[in-house]
């Protein structure tokens, strides 16, 4: 049976999250960032802890809860955002240091715990609570190159890979339909659990690679808000988020 959800813009849920007596108790007063702040409503939202006045912002090395549409389908994401960051030759050719240094992936960043965690069985049991619990559990990751920024203006081609995850194993449902720019990368679809592509991801050693991971569900946009079994804030953040916050921040 397939696990609708009641809200059809990202935002909206975090709204609602914020309300929830149990997530406020389970982790505070998190930062929260639409990424195109100009049309929030259809913008990817981030939910991260605070560093500093009001958050570290770009967190790029920071695991975030994480809320997007799926671009052209009525599908909302929900889960956890993860990101692999730049070696230090690609980094050397910005011309602003402080960019470079927000870009330069150092052993701090969430990606270690999470990729070792991956072949360690951990994230495995988050996604099998999930899937558990009725809803889509997905697995999806977006490879490109360097951000967009004012020394690299025009963004680099990216290739997105979608799993499914299910009973341990994951299917893969979206591969890009051309090679992707970065060759690390090609036959990582073919990987049929987290701890194949954990292990591959391990091995990943190309600086100019930039991963952005997202693990938790998919659902499809329920017709009305009302409908009676679409799944809204409390069972979102206790069957998705709630699992997942163990790589949060």
């Amino acid at each position: 049976m397939t696990a609708f959800i009641a809200y059809s813009i990202p935002g909206d849920v975090v709204l609602d999250l914020g309300r929830l007596r149990e997530y406020k108790e389970a982790v505070g007063d998190l930062a929260c960032i639409p990424y195109n702040q100009a049309k929030s409503d259809q913008s990817v939202w981030w939910l991260f802890p605070k560093i500093g006045k009001g958050g570290d912002w770009p967190a790029y090395n920071l695991g975030k809860f994480v809320f997007y549409k799926q671009a052209g389908e009525l599908v909302l994401n929900v889960g956890l955002n993860v990101e692999r960051g730049l070696g230090a030759d690609a980094v050397a050719t910005f011309e602003s240091k402080a960019r470079a240094t927000r870009h330069l992936m150092t052993p701090s960043w969430r990606w270690h715990r999470f990729v070792a965690d991956m072949q360690g069985g951990e994230v495995d049991a988050a996604l099998g609570h999930i899937a558990a619990a009725g809803a889509t559990a997905a697995f999806d990751f977006r490879a490109g190159s360097v951000p967009v920024g004012d020394e690299h203006p025009l963004p680099t081609p990216t290739a997105e890979i979608r799993f499914d995850y299910s009973a341990g194993h994951l299917r893969c449902v979206h591969v890009p339909s051309q090679r992707p720019a970065r060759s690390s990368v090609v036959g990582l679809e073919k990987c049929r659990t987290l701890r194949d592509l954990g292990q591959r991801f391990q091995g990943l050693s190309d600086p100019w690679l930039w991963i952005d991971l997202y693990a938790g569900a998919r659902f499809p946009i329920a017709a009305a808000p009302d409908q009676p079994d679409a799944w809204r804030v409390d069972q979102l953040w206790r069957d998705v988020l709630e699992p997942l916050r163990p790589w949060l921040g």
